[in-house]
């Protein structure tokens, strides 16, 4: 006669279990050790340079973000319809946004009124949001990045410098996640110094992504990784643990809490509010 199942099962899990636990286990391990392997090779062989060309690139490739898409057809998020309401931000009036996308926050500014001044790198996305603005004379959008928006504001050159040096914004606004694009410490301090030198009296939106502090056994493997990519002459190199390469989207960079605040200090910035998560916002105003 069979023992009963609490008793078979007291002391240990049956064989098989095991069995697919363990494969689990070093299934996982194994699909985490060849992420990290290709986070380490893409990024060492990978120019800073040619970074933001292959984003153009994947996001030119990415029908989500285009009309008919999963993501422009959600139109703006909860928090976007917040932020716009919110006191702090103007009722109307002229409007900055960078990384502009296709338009999806581009349509719904237009339809409240707003003039918009929008710009994006990457062609297909800036061509349909062009299309978008045909019907609205005091609106524009100009294929450009962020670094020609600090060309513009410091050397006063560049595709946008027509745009963004002769009449004033009352607000700014960053594409969805477009803050985590920017790499460095030092780009992004660029670009909120750029932003709030054309526009200096207007408060930004921007978001981005957080970083997952989540540390698995791989990790040790990464310097080795590293020092062998440079060993064998790659031209680059990851930056920290913020860095990533993600299918679909590029290159980008996960902020913590602290890179967040030092990205803002010194830029005639305050942060007015922030709400964090895995998608962080905030909302920065004039000093």
């Amino acid at each position: 006669m069979n023992p009963p199942v609490t008793e078979r099962f007291r002391e240990k899990l049956p064989a098989l279990i095991r069995l697919y636990s363990a494969g689990a286990r070093a299934a996982n391990a194994a699909m985490r050790f060849h992420a990290m392997v290709w986070q380490e090779v893409l990024w060492s062989w990978t120019r800073p340079e040619e970074r933001a060309a292959v984003n153009r690139m994947m996001w030119d490739a990415c029908d989500d973000y285009l009309p008919g898409g999963v993501t422009f057809a959600q139109g703006l998020h909860d928090w976007e319809r917040r932020a716009i309401w919110d006191p702090v931000f103007p009722r109307s009036g002229r409007v900055l946004l960078a990384a502009a996308g296709a338009g999806r926050e581009l349509g719904h500014l237009l339809k409240m009124g707003f003039d918009v001044a929008a710009f994006e790198p990457a062609p297909k996305l800036c061509e349909v949001a062009q299309e978008m603005v045909a019907s609205y004379p005091k609106s524009v959008v100009i294929r450009a990045s962020f670094e020609d928006l600090v060309a513009a504001a410091t050397r006063r050159t560049g595709p946008l410098a027509p745009h963004v040096l002769n009449e004033p914004f009352d607000a700014v606004i960053l594409g969805w996640g477009g803050f985590s694009f920017l790499i460095t410490t030092d780009e992004r301090r660029e670009l909120l110094l750029a932003a709030h030198a054309v526009a200096p009296k207007a408060p930004l939106l921007l978001s981005f992504v957080a970083q997952e502090r989540v540390k698995h056994s791989v990790e040790r493997w990464r310097p080795r990784i590293g020092r062998i990519c440079r060993l064998l002459g790659a031209p680059a190199a990851r930056g920290g643990p913020g860095d990533l390469f993600v299918p679909k989207m590029g290159f980008w960079h996960c902020l913590t809490k602290d890179e967040f605040h030092a990205s803002v200090q010194g830029t005639g910035y305050r942060i007015f509010y922030s709400a964090w998560g895995p998608l962080p916002y905030a909302m920065l105003v004039p000093e």
